[in-house]
C-alpha cells in the first residue's frame, strides 16, 4: 500500500504539523486528510514528491470533494 504525507496548514497559527499514513488508495488518504482538517484549514496530501490534492476546508463535508473545491472558487468570487 502506498505511503502519504498530510500537511494541515492551520488557520489560527500557521502550525504546519505533518502526518504519514498508509492508505490503500488516493482517494482514501484525501478522505482522511480532510477529516483531520478544521474549517479554514489548508490541507496537502503528497505520494512522495507528486502532490494529490490541495485545498482550503470550508466545513462542508456533505458535498464530495471535487466539488467542494468548485463550490469554495464560487464563493470566493461572489
Amino acid at each position: 500500500m502506498p505511503s502519504y504525507d498530510i500537511r494541515l496548514l492551520k488557520r489560527h497559527d500557521g502550525a504546519k504539523p505533518v502526518y504519514r499514513l498508509t492508505e490503500s488508495n488516493d482517494f482514501a488518504a484525501i478522505c482522511a486528510a480532510r477529516k483531520a482538517a478544521e474549517s479554514g484549514d489548508t490541507v496537502e496530501v503528497w505520494r512522495g514528491m507528486d502532490c494529490i490534492y490541495a485545498a482550503q476546508e470550508h466545513g462542508d463535508f456533505s458535498v464530495p470533494w471535487p466539488l467542494a473545491g468548485a463550490l469554495a472558487s464560487i464563493r470566493s468570487n461572489a
